[in-house]
């Protein structure tokens, strides 16, 4: 079912027709895959290029249809509100600088398909300030990374940082990123992103980030932002700059499985960002790790990811071995998942 999906992304991608080979396909778990996944904007793309007599029944039409025109309508709200924002902050002279998920958006041939989970934003040192202009919204949370704010409906992170210090590169990354500030790219809507290569790099931290964590669904779709940069030929950077740049963050395991996983999922040759070999074993792990977000620990009930929080906060304290001998199979699955991510993504990942 995966290796479907994924043909359907290619698709939609590379502008082709899908090649499925009459296999019977069950639409209703590919859709669900795909909503879980985050890609089911893509996969309703390459469905329509089918030819009618291959495509759903009508009613399963319909219920894709409007999946995906919800998936549009959050991302023209989501930037309806950045562009409030933008307004809202240029009366105080406060610059907004986006990055991770809407940013990663602009590297899609359709921008509408990526919408963020929520908008994360950067005022170059304004941070309280910020806070002061969205004080009339509602402050969920706040922490030592962020604000977290209801803006007319999206959610906000004004970030204090760009990434938690639970990485081991994180002084170097965030000392890389702000150096790179001045250098930021002013968008057509007034807000202000990273240069591509900078926002590589970003989304290969981030794409670990979900990687590892196990509440996070949105695998592939993490792997697919960094593929979709790669694949880019006015990208703006060349390979032996990115190569350079990864080795010298420390991060060039990480982003070596990341290329070879975006090989995978996009099925096309990026051999040229290859830093270091990578064992066969590896790589396959990978994978195989990627396809298994639809493993056992998955509840049709809603409530999978307040019951893996809950394993974590019952374990966290707890010595592997005994957080082993002590679980369920469920449970055991949980951990299995992340301890295989964390060895694999260890250049990272603390």
């Amino acid at each position: 079912m995966v290796e479907i999906m994924l043909e359907f992304v290619r698709a939609s991608v590379w502008k082709r027709n899908p090649i499925i080979n009459g296999v019977d396909i069950v639409w209703d778990k590919l859709m669900s895959m795909s909503a879980e996944q985050g890609l089911l904007s893509w996969v309703w793309d390459g469905i329509c290029k089918l030819p009618m007599e291959l495509q759903p029944f009508r009613q399963e039409r319909i219920n894709w249809g409007l999946s995906y025109q919800e998936i549009c309508d959050t991302y023209n709200q989501q930037k309806s509100v950045l562009n409030k924002m933008v307004k809202a902050c240029e009366k105080h002279d406060v610059k907004i600088l986006v990055f991770k998920g809407m940013s990663f958006s602009v590297a899609y041939p359709n921008s509408s398909f990526r919408p963020a989970g929520d908008i994360d934003i950067f005022l170059f040192g304004d941070y309280n300030k910020g806070n002061a202009i969205l004080a009339n919204n509602n402050l969920e949370r706040e922490n030592s990374k962020c604000s977290e704010f209801s803006y007319q409906g999206v959610k906000i992170e004004n970030h204090r940082h760009f990434f938690p210090n639970t990485y081991k590169k994180y002084a170097v990354i965030e000392e890389y990123l702000n150096s790179k500030l001045s250098e930021v790219e002013r968008t057509s809507d007034g807000y202000y992103v990273f240069t591509c290569l900078a926002n590589l790099v970003i989304g290969v931290v981030h794409a670990v980030t979900h990687l590892v964590n196990t509440t996070d669904p949105l695998l592939i779709r993490s792997v697919l932002d960094i593929a979709m940069i790669l694949k880019n030929d006015e990208s703006g950077f060349t390979p032996s700059q990115c190569k350079a740049l990864m080795t010298q963050l420390g991060i060039d395991r990480s982003f070596d499985l990341l290329v070879r996983a975006s090989e995978w999922i996009l099925n096309t040759d990026l051999s040229k960002y290859y830093i270091k070999e990578i064992s066969i074993t590896d790589v396959d792990s990978f994978k195989e790790l990627l396809v298994r977000r639809s493993w056992p620990i998955i509840d049709n009930d809603g409530s999978k990811l307040e019951k893996i929080r809950q394993y974590r906060k019952r374990y966290q304290m707890m010595r592997w071995a005994d957080q082993y001998r002590v679980c369920s199979t469920k449970e055991r699955l949980v951990f299995q998942f992340k301890k295989q991510m964390k060895i694999l993504f260890q250049d990272i990942w603390s």
